[in-house]
């Protein structure tokens, strides 16, 4: 891999530039066929509208302060570092400072206002800027960082729609005292030449050492999005895993009911009537998530719905397990354009590490454009507030880690979107969207919020779920615990104990005598486990699915090989009467996409294969239910 480049900071920007700004040399966009001309507004800069300004003026202009991109480079022979204000060593991915990278994607700008308050109204003074500024609001970097408000790039209707979106963000982040997700709303910016650039904005404020007002852009272009993915579609559809064609069917076809969407997505939520349209949207997802009898079919509709909204070729959910491998449990993807199936297989947890399932905590959605577009280094007006990287957590822009660019190229995806799914205010999964071929898919700040709000929709649904199976499953044992007793477990049949643990044999200990539950499987190895739960004098429930690997200090040289987990209820602390529970061995073959190993070989560097790779699991028995591990003797 190549040196990184450094970008050194020649001499210091000063706090109030008063001189006369520089003329930007605007440059044609996408946004060119929408623009329009407006009137020079009263009080309007000259220079903004458009006067040519000597270039003798820039002789004397400060050099820029870059930060860098978060790019590694190898910096000695044992590590690597990345930049981001300042170089760190970094070793190990789940190290790597995710939420500072330096940069954002760059079909959108980022702006870093400083509110100033005073006689009248606030100005907004602009601290951070992204490189690509030209590109979107079409004024360079070193013009705005020396406007004395960044107010006066747009029309006057617009400053105070502004102020007033701002005066809400702001009173939010004291009221709460920490940033929300964004306040997305449309804007326009007025161009050096007087024409109207329409654009999408979000707003969030960023208090602590940075103290700023954090605002993200990007151009209202109406692009039809579905045909422009189907213009790029491959001649033939990948096919990197070889999934098997019979398997493949399930994940080819919707499960879920299409929505009745005006037109496009995108063109249904702008201009007249957008509220209703949106509201009738949202109505008809609300029912059909609302209306699934079981987790599946929720799933299956969640998928559905998210890939008609955003047009990605390939949409699933993505669930953790207790050790944050995740396994893709519904499905559903365009076999035109790739037949890979994931349904089923399961990702190492070094997939997503544990910075990134933090972040998805505090902002649940997360967009990547186009893989392979080149990101906007953030500039800064002077050197303090470089020393201090530009906490990107709520934005929507952030740029990725090269680490996971690269992953995504091993999969030859181009463009993806996740949304977090939550169960009792805990990360239980993701919704995982993919778009393959030569062309991006942007996801623009309407139908991002419409899908930040399809999460929340959907994650309060799993809860109804899963929390009526809870239910029904205490209610059970609630039924058992209700004056308990030694003698009542004794009355009990050893079926009904069985069930409703969901063991597969045990033993009843009361006054030292112990009894069988159920057909023992293994004497030696049960009357082993006993004994040794006889001794330990366990104080409180305990289980465990895998008896060998926990039960460190347990001598038995044959070895468990019929028996793996143990389930132990106290019932009576003074006379040592308890339950134990036993669950058989069960061999299982867990199919990985890839070699999970794979990711441990080379610190920094993603897997570069994900080819079904079967893993048989010893030693370890179905996991012990949560109701159950959480059953209480009454007293």
């Amino acid at each position: 891999m190549p040196q990184q480049r450094t970008i050194l900071v020649e001499s210091q920007f000063p706090k109030r530039q008063t001189s006369a700004p520089i003329q930007s040399d605007a440059t044609a966009t996408d946004a060119e066929s929408v623009r329009t001309r407006s009137p020079e507004p009263p009080g309007w800069p000259v220079s903004v509208a458009g006067a040519i300004v000597p270039e003798t003026s820039q002789l004397n202009m400060p050099q820029l302060v870059y930060t860098e991109r978060c790019e590694y480079a190898f910096n000695d022979k044992d590590g690597h570092g990345t930049v981001s204000g300042t170089r760190k060593q970094i070793t190990r991915c789940e190290d790597e400072p995710i939420h500072t990278p330096g940069a954002v994607q760059s079909h959108g700008m980022l702006i870093g206002l400083e509110v100033l308050e005073g006689h009248g109204l606030p100005r907004y003074i602009c601290r951070v800027v992204s490189e690509n500024c030209q590109a979107v609001c079409k004024y360079s970097p070193r013009f705005l960082l020396q406007l004395d408000d960044f107010l006066r790039i747009f029309p006057v209707h617009q400053r105070l729609i502004f102020e007033s979106h701002a005066r809400s963000v702001i009173a939010n982040y004291k009221k709460m005292l920490k940033p929300a997700e964004p306040k997305v709303f449309s804007t326009s910016f007025m161009d050096p030449s007087g024409y109207i650039v329409p654009s999408w904005g979000a707003m969030h404020f960023l208090g602590g050492n940075h103290n700023l007002l954090v605002c993200e852009f990007e151009l209202e272009v109406s692009l039809g999005i579905n045909q422009a993915l189907l213009n790029g579609l491959p001649s033939t559809p990948y096919d990197s895993l070889k999934s098997d064609p019979i398997d493949a069917a399930a994940s080819f076809v919707s499960r879920g009911e299409p929505l009745d969407i005006t037109g496009d997505t995108v063109d249904a939520f702008q201009g007249e009537g957008s509220a209703m349209e949106l509201v009738r949207v949202m109505s008809q997802i609300q029912l059909q998530l609302s209306r699934s009898v079981d987790t599946q079919e929720l799933l299956d509709a969640i998928v559905a719905i998210t890939k008609q909204l955003t047009g990605f070729h390939r949409s699933m959910v993505y669930q953790f397990d207790e050790d944050y491998n995740g396994t893709v449990v519904a499905e559903l993807v365009d076999p035109q354009v790739c037949t890979d199936v994931y349904r089923g297989l399961h990702f190492p947890a070094s997939d997503i590490p544990k910075q990134a399932r933090e972040l998805y905590k505090l902002n649940r959605v997360r967009v990547l454009f186009d893989r392979d577009s080149k990101p906007s280094r953030l500039i800064c007006r002077n050197i303090e507030d470089l020393k201090t990287p530009l906490d990107l957590t709520h934005s929507y822009l952030r740029a990725m880690s090269p680490v996971h660019l690269k992953y995504l190229g091993n999969m030859g995806v181009k463009s993806t979107m996740s949304t977090a799914l939550n169960y009792q205010n805990q990360l239980w999964g993701l919704i995982c969207c993919h778009s393959y071929g030569p062309s991006g898919l942007r996801v623009p700040f309407p139908v991002r919020e419409l899908c930040y709000w399809v999460g929340l929709c959907a994650s309060n649904c799993l809860d109804k779920l899963l929390n009526a199976q809870k239910l029904r499953d205490r209610n059970s044992l609630i039924s058992m615990q209700i004056g308990v007793s030694p003698h009542l477990c004794i009355s009990a049949s050893s079926g009904d104990l069985l069930r409703l643990f969901q063991a597969d044999f045990g033993f009843l200990v009361v006054k030292g005598e112990a009894r069988t539950i159920g057909k023992l499987s293994s004497y030696p190895e049960a009357v082993t486990l006993l004994r040794y739960v006889y001794f330990r004098s366990f104080s409180t429930t305990y289980a465990t699915k895998n008896v060998s690997q926990d039960f460190a200090d347990l001598v038995y040289k044959p070895g468990f090989e019929h028996i793996a987990g143990l389930f132990v209820i106290p019932l009576s602390r003074d006379a040592g009467d308890f339950i134990v529970f036993f669950k058989k061995n069960q061999i299982t073959e867990v199919h990985w996409a890839g070699n999970p190993n794979m990711a441990k070989i080379e610190p920094l560097e993603p897997r570069d294969s994900f080819k079904a790779w079967i893993e048989t699991v010893k030693d370890t028995c179905r996991p012990w239910g949560n109701e159950q591990c959480t059953w209480r003797r009454s007293r």
